[in-house]
């Protein structure tokens, strides 16, 4: 994997790189959607209960934390950690949330986004395998039969991925202009009245980008070059 040894241009292809990720997850899922896949998906309504809910943020919390502590062994984890503590928090705002959904018994969106994310998961795998500078994946353990560059239980990771970036993106979106991406969401909600945690969204979004590009850097670039 070549890349440039410029830091402006690194980072710069690092941000534009992941900035096409949103977009793309969210594009494919309205197309699924015009294209009524899913559109009968029906599911027995979900009780919720604040002791669900807490559950639900408890398990978050866990699975975030171990992939920290122990990553070898609970890696995965992190796929779903934001999903369980940060899809309560949306419903208990009143965004629109997968729980919120399951409650009055739709399952549409949760199907939708998730093939949204195995589609675009292939995609991207498509076009890194033939890259000049691309990822090479290995999954611990069991890493060695891939598709393209990615083990083929790499590929798991995609569909939550998809309903992370939704429920992440829903929360984070909200405390920066009191509304979600989709239209119809938090309509009735007024912008959060403290601008320090709109300032703390902010701060949030560049220290998680800033760690994750010198992560970057430090764990995934094999070689440097001075020119492109």
């Amino acid at each position: 994997m070549y890349i440039p040894s410029s830091d402006y241009l690194r980072w710069s292809g690092y941000i534009l790189a992941y900035a096409t990720v949103l977009p793309g997850i969210f594009e494919t899922a309205e197309l699924i959607e015009t294209l009524g896949l899913f559109k009968k998906a029906k599911i027995k309504p979900l009780k919720i209960t604040p002791k669900l809910l807490r559950g639900s943020m408890i398990i978050g919390a866990a699975f975030i934390a171990l992939p920290m502590l122990w990553p070898k062994y609970f890696f995965p984890l992190i796929w779903g950690g934001f999903i369980f503590l940060l899809d309560p928090i949306n419903y208990r705002l009143g965004l629109n949330s997968f729980l919120k959904d399951w409650a009055q018994g739709n399952i549409k969106k949760f199907y939708t986004l998730l093939l949204s994310g195995f589609i675009c998961g292939g995609l991207w795998e498509f076009w890194n395998f033939f890259s000049g500078a691309k990822w090479e994946y290995t999954v611990p353990f069991v890493g060695n039969l891939k598709i393209f560059e990615m083990p083929i239980l790499g590929y798991i990771g995609f569909p939550p991925f998809a309903i992370s970036c939704y429920v992440m993106y829903s929360f984070i979106s909200y405390i920066w202009r009191g509304k979600t991406h989709e239209f119809e969401a938090g309509e009735n909600l007024k912008i959060p009245s403290n601008p320090l945690l709109r300032i703390g969204a902010y701060i949030l979004v560049i220290a998680l980008s800033a760690i994750t590009i010198a992560a970057i850097d430090k764990y995934t670039v094999w070689l440097y070059i001075a020119r492109l």
